[in-house]
């Protein structure tokens, strides 16, 4: 079933809370990290350059306070083309390095453990991107890029493939669809694919959240009697993820388009991508340890 606009808007506060919780990090933090990371930011002789066009501070904040919110914590409240943005200053790799450093000491510095990583990954991972739409394909790569380079496999005891499949996955579904959704809305994408983004970006979320608070918790406790309604739940909503893949596909081969908007439509197909191994995964991996024969169904 397709959710209005008005039902994708209604169910993100939520979606936010959760998510606040699970990284014990909240807007107040966000802010008082991020401003301590813009003081160092514009007083470094490397990045320093880079911001002196900004002319109010204040609203420059708040907007990347709105970035990471919707990255993070799911607000959906950025809607400026990133890339767009950033293009004019003729970035070099050696930026992309000093502002890695630099955030992820200020990261540290004023979040929870759970919270700084999530934004040091979170980080590495849009920088890769960033530099790639860029055409950067010098910068060093990332802890993240590493693995993607070699593949690190997922491991095949259940309790451990779940950490790996919050790690790989979920992590990167919030992050391309928070930077996606900013796309669309700031009308880097048409209105079809913008809605349809949306759409699922909010049930992809629930989805993650149901996984990450119910299902995975069972698994890594070795399984349960009534583990197979969650999988049941869990299968059925990866079909409306399909169907929502499809309707995406469908979109983008009717696209003729180029520059801004062609680069972030080839974000979309690897967000198809990882959507689909990560289901895949699930559906043939994960899940079928739990469905076996018994009314205890638990791992072997």
């Amino acid at each position: 079933m397709r959710r209005s606009c008005s039902s994708v808007r209604s169910v993100r506060p939520a979606v936010t809370r959760a998510r606040m919780a699970q990284l014990a990090l909240d807007e107040a933090d966000l802010e008082r990290m991020l401003d301590h990371f813009y003081r160092e930011a514009r007083a470094d002789p490397e990045l320093g350059p880079l911001f002196a066009t900004v002319d109010d501070w204040n609203i420059h904040l708040q907007r990347v306070v709105d970035f990471w919110s919707s990255v993070l914590l799911s607000t959906g409240r950025y809607h400026r083309p990133m890339v767009a943005v950033h293009r004019p200053l003729q970035l070099r790799p050696s930026h992309f390095h000093r502002w890695l450093t630099l955030f992820g000491r200020a990261a540290r510095r004023h979040c929870s453990a759970s919270g700084a990583e999530a934004l040091c990954a979170a980080a590495r991972r849009i920088a890769a991107a960033m530099a790639r739409q860029l055409d950067l394909p010098d910068l060093v790569h990332s802890k993240e890029q590493d693995m993607s380079a070699t593949p690190v496999p997922p491991p095949e005891d259940p309790a451990a493939l779940t950490e790996y499949i919050e790690a790989h996955y979920h992590r990167r579904h919030r992050e391309q669809l928070a930077l996606l959704t900013a796309a669309g809305s700031a009308g880097t994408l048409s209105d079809p694919l913008r809605r349809t983004l949306e759409r699922l970006a909010v049930d992809l979320d629930a989805h993650m959240q149901k996984e990450e608070q119910v299902l995975f918790p069972m698994i890594r406790a070795g399984g349960a009697p009534w583990i197979r309604q969650p999988i049941t739940v869990m299968r059925a909503e990866h079909r409306e993820h399909e169907a929502a893949i499809a309707e995406l596909e469908r979109l983008l081969a009717g696209s003729d388009s180029a520059g801004e908007r062609s680069a972030v439509e080839g974000e979309i197909r690897a967000l198809i991508a990882d959507l689909r191994a990560h289901m895949a995964l699930e559906n043939d991996v994960l899940f079928p340890r739990f469905e076996g024969g018994g009314d205890d169904a638990r791992s072997p």
